[in-house]
């Protein structure tokens, strides 16, 4: 029997210091962004925008940070304005990280991406 895992994609408000390029030197900055994953509950294999440390590299013209935040709890930070993430949020995290790296590693493969109004999960089935 096949046995299914489901997985929902969550966004939030992260607010994190970072090094941000000022001229030609790198100085710390305070940031607020929206950190967006694939959690299991509240735990993420890899997020975006995820401002844990200082060191995130730099954001692109999609305001994302270049260094994706791995293996963690979502409430590991202080966060604010938790909610599942809205399609565009969905669409942006999978052009950075896809889902089938994360399958792989468990053991998994996706059985498919159900996009919802409301909230839009991973289906995984035990392979």
């Amino acid at each position: 029997m096949e046995k299914l895992y489901k997985k929902t994609f969550y966004s939030w408000i992260e607010e994190g210091s970072v090094f941000a390029k000022q001229g030609d030197k790198h100085v710390l900055v305070k940031d607020r962004v929206r950190t967006i994953a694939l959690c299991d509950g509240t735990w993420f294999n890899a997020a975006i925008n995820a401002l844990r440390d200082g060191d995130m590299g730099e954001k692109d013209e999609n305001g994302v940070y270049s260094r994706i935040w791995w293996a963690d709890d979502m409430f590991n930070a202080e966060i604010e304005d938790l909610r599942p993430a809205t399609i565009d949020e969905v669409n942006l995290y999978l052009k950075y990280y896809n889902p089938e790296v994360e399958a792989k590693d468990e053991g998994r493969e996706i059985v498919s991406i159900i996009y919802g109004r409301d909230q839009t999960d991973v289906i995984f089935k035990t392979i």
